[in-house]
């Protein structure tokens, strides 16, 4: 399996840029749910790099210095087998292209995460 991680940081920052972006007008169509008269738009924030399951758990161990075990199991009934980010309309509106590679992105939580107070 691919997935298409985004670190926190590229979040928020997309956040940031978008918020003072409002938009004017929304499309009402009755048959379709996704739309409204209400002023909207869908942005994909993601940083275009799928990488596989199975490597993100490899990077987030030797960032945590933990070892690793796997459990495969059959992937659930309807299980999407890759997600693949497309920021090209957040990048077109703000300028910003979310750039935070797993690897340092899962280095900067690994720090975090063994530098909070214990419970």
């Amino acid at each position: 399996m691919l997935r298409d991680f985004t670190f926190i940081d590229d979040v928020v920052e997309s956040i940031f840029r978008v918020a003072g972006l409002p938009p004017t007008s929304g499309e009402f169509d009755p048959d379709d749910r996704g739309t409204s008269s209400a002023p909207w738009r869908a942005l994909n924030v993601g940083g275009e790099r799928p990488v596989e399951v199975r490597r993100f758990l490899e990077l987030l161990a030797k960032a945590l210095d933990k070892p690793i075990r796997i459990d495969h199991r059959p992937a659930p009934l309807g299980e999407v087998w890759e997600t693949r980010a497309d920021p090209s309309r957040l990048v077109a509106l703000t300028g910003f292209r979310p750039g935070i590679a797993l690897e340092d992105g899962l280095q900067r939580f690994a720090q975090w995460w063994t530098s909070r107070p214990l419970p």
